[in-house]
């Protein structure tokens, strides 16, 4: 099958030494193409992974210096319907309506992972 990939290796431990990124990299060069599930086996994030990334990356709001929040409305945000209602659902109606989510045994949400490709609409959402 051309769209199955052999992992090189299964598992990756965290490291402050540039090495692992490079073995990332170098992954994601060789094997360009989707992943299926059954690829990503024994691939996994851990804590120590968010904190070590935590001093390399830099929000996007500060990349891009935005000063403040744009004043931009749900109406001027097109062709992203699915997601905005999701959004809608999973974060503004959490914390306009608490105590209906509260009765349903829902808490307001710690936050969202917008994640995708550069241009897609994250920074607007």
């Amino acid at each position: 099958d051309s769209d199955s990939v052999e992992l090189v290796e299964d598992t990756w431990e965290p490291s402050s030494e540039p090495q692992n990124s490079a073995k990332i990299y170098n992954f994601l060069k060789r094997y360009p193409q989707k992943l299926r599930d059954e690829d990503l086996i024994g691939f996994r994030i851990t804590e120590a992974d968010y904190i070590g990334a935590i001093s390399r990356v830099q929000p996007t709001c500060k990349r891009e210096g935005f000063g403040e929040a744009p004043k931009v409305t749900w109406d001027d945000i097109g062709a992203l319907e699915d997601v905005i209602e999701e959004l809608q659902l999973a974060v503004v109606k959490p914390l306009r309506m608490p105590e209906v989510f509260k009765h349903i045994g829902i808490t307001k949400p710690a936050g969202v992972l917008l994640w995708g490709p550069p241009g897609v609409g994250k920074t607007l959402l």
